[in-house]
């Protein structure tokens, strides 16, 4: 039978190394993604839409400040905030997307895209997440 070094961290813990506990620790809070959650300040008006689940889905122009397909992708986790506070967040999963150049095509009431388009005013293209 072979002793373990001394100074070796696991034979006096009995753990897994502390470098691996943080990985399969971040692991299980990202879903498995390795990604980490896209952080999404929203103005409260919005935030509380989607806390209680009258809105289910975010409508940003695509390519704006990092919202586009390489970082907004099915099964990344959304880290919804009400503006840059640290407290009362909603953690959410993208379950589909879809950029769009014509909002009025797509299931989304009226009154969102309107909303949506005096935030951002009318642009050529949309990235569109369902939560």
């Amino acid at each position: 039978m072979q002793r373990k070094a001394v100074n070796d961290k696991t034979h006096r813990t009995g753990l897994l190394p502390f470098r691996v506990q943080c990985l399969l620790y971040y692991i299980y809070m990202t879903g498995g993604t390795m990604r980490k959650p896209y952080f999404l300040p929203l103005k409260k008006e919005y935030y509380l839409k989607l806390k209680n689940g009258t809105q289910s889905c975010e409508i940003r122009p695509n390519n704006h400040y990092g919202w586009n397909s390489k970082n907004i992708y099915p099964g990344r986790i959304l880290n919804c905030s009400c503006g840059y506070g640290k407290q009362d967040r909603i953690r959410k999963e993208i379950r589909n997307t879809m950029i769009t150049f014509d909002l009025m095509q797509e299931p989304v009431s009226p009154a969102h895209i309107a909303a949506v388009e005096s935030i951002y005013g009318k642009r050529n293209d949309w990235l569109i997440a369902y939560v």
